[in-house]
């Protein structure tokens, strides 16, 4: 297993990274389902946000704005993730997953989106930040 030092307990192995961006993945998942802007800007506070050809969006603040400005359709969706590959990328781990949108205004799912998230995380010693998050669609 790969380890990389992370927090005061010494280091983390690889399974225990994959685990904490796989739950960090899905609490973005979760805030852009309940449309949540405020959760994302508090999730990405310390990243860089790259969405399709925006220009990049840094702080919790500005991210939060920026989904805000995102979320004028009500309309319910589901966020979907699979394929999860997450590397040690010198000090850093980077992941890359895809991922679907899924509305469910009508009385059949419809997938909106597919695309791939790809970012970065860097160990600090007071935990794993989350430094860089890119979404592309397909």
């Amino acid at each position: 297993m790969t380890q990389v030092p992370c927090s005061a307990a010494g280091t983390l192995p690889a399974a225990e990274h994959r685990h904490l961006i796989e739950n960090a993945l899905a609490l973005y998942c979760l805030a852009m389902d309940e449309h949540d802007a405020a959760a994302a800007g508090r999730l990405l506070a310390d990243a860089q946000l790259h969405f399709k050809d925006q220009p990049p969006q840094t702080g919790a603040d500005a991210i939060a704005g920026f989904y805000a400005g995102a979320f004028t359709n009500p309309a319910p969706t589901r966020h979907l993730i699979t394929n999860l590959l997450t590397q040690t990328d010198g000090p850093d781990i980077t992941y890359r997953a895809t991922y679907q949108r899924w509305s469910l205004a009508g009385t059949h799912p419809v997938c909106q989106a597919i695309g791939e998230y790809r970012g970065r995380f860097t160990p600090t010693p007071e935990r794993l930040k989350w430094t860089e998050h890119r979404i592309r669609q397909a």
